[in-house]
């Protein structure tokens, strides 16, 4: 066998301590995780400090002990926790500095349009004005709309009637049954001067209708011709001269046009914006047409107007 030197030795038997030593230490770090206890770090601080005191190194460890660069002790948990607290802190903050500018509506002041208030209120007031007058254009609109659906009516009423009237012989009608001249020719003529109407040509079918009365003023179709006449100025707007013409409808004796004219007076009254003569003439029809056909139109515009 080797002999050894008493400085071997002295080696030997240091590991050997040391080696028991961290033994030891896992034993009693084991133990302290169990427990929860205390901090190991702490344990193996104080027993390298004994180990380095029977090594005669007690020079070193205090070297490294008290070196400031490393810690021992230090708890990362606690780092990373600090580290979750300060970001969760510092997105609250960001988060309620934030949150006044998304509630906060957008107003429009004098200030965001760069302007004095004097000015701002000007141009507020305006505005109002402008407002107002389109809710007041709305409503006539509206109104108009209505006077024109009953004016639509109203003639659709009054081509049913005229429809009807000419698949009808001139027999139907009860009036004078002496002194016609050349009926038939009448009403081919008569006819002719409807097709005209109905096809806007106002001027050539008051044309017609008016030869047609002053070649056959006693015909029977002659109330239906003065008539047509005065509807006939109705269609050039011109309803003062339309007026006239639907007056002279009265002075025939016996005729189905009466209701009809009375009607078209109070309507060519409307048109020339002659509204109180309007609203008398549509009076007079209720009160001596009451049982016509248009007693409802008329009764719409009496009450409109």
């Amino acid at each position: 066998m080797f002999k050894l030197s008493r400085s071997a030795w002295m080696v030997l038997i240091a590991i050997l301590i040391i080696l028991v030593g961290l033994f030891l230490v896992c034993a009693q770090r084991q133990a302290t995780e169990a427990a929860d206890g205390e901090d190991l770090a702490v344990d193996d601080d104080q027993f390298k400090q004994e180990l380095l005191q029977l090594l005669d190194l007690t020079e070193d460890s205090t070297a490294v002990t008290e070196s400031p660069d490393v810690d021992i002790t230090a708890q990362p948990e606690d780092d990373v926790l600090a580290l979750l607290e300060t970001e969760k802190s510092s997105k609250q903050d960001a988060g309620q500095n934030a949150k006044p500018q998304l509630d906060t509506p957008s107003q429009t002041t004098s200030d965001n349009l760069g302007i004095s208030a004097e000015m701002f209120n000007k141009l507020k007031g305006d505005v109002n004005r402008l407002e107002r007058d389109l809710e007041a254009r709305s409503a006539a609109v509206d109104s108009l709309r209505a006077i024109l659906n009953n004016r639509n009516s109203r003639l659709q009423e009054l081509e049913a009637r005229v429809a009807g009237l000419t698949s009808q012989s001139s027999a139907v009608r009860p009036r004078r049954s002496q002194g016609k001249t050349g009926s038939s020719a009448v009403k081919s003529g008569y006819e002719k001067a409807r097709e005209l109407f109905e096809s806007y040509q106002y001027r050539d079918a008051i044309n017609a209708f008016t030869r047609l009365l002053e070649q056959n003023p006693d015909d029977v179709l002659a109330d239906n011709c003065q008539y047509w006449i005065g509807e006939s100025y109705f269609g050039l707007k011109e309803y003062q001269q339309a007026i006239m013409e639907f007056q002279k409808v009265f002075a025939y004796s016996m005729t189905d046009k009466y209701d009809d004219a009375q009607l078209m007076i109070g309507l060519s009254y409307v048109r020339s914006g002659q509204k109180e003569k309007a609203q008398k003439e549509f009076e007079t029809f209720l009160n001596t047409y009451a049982g016509s056909e248009y007693a409802g139109v008329a009764r719409r515009y009496y009450r409109e107007i």
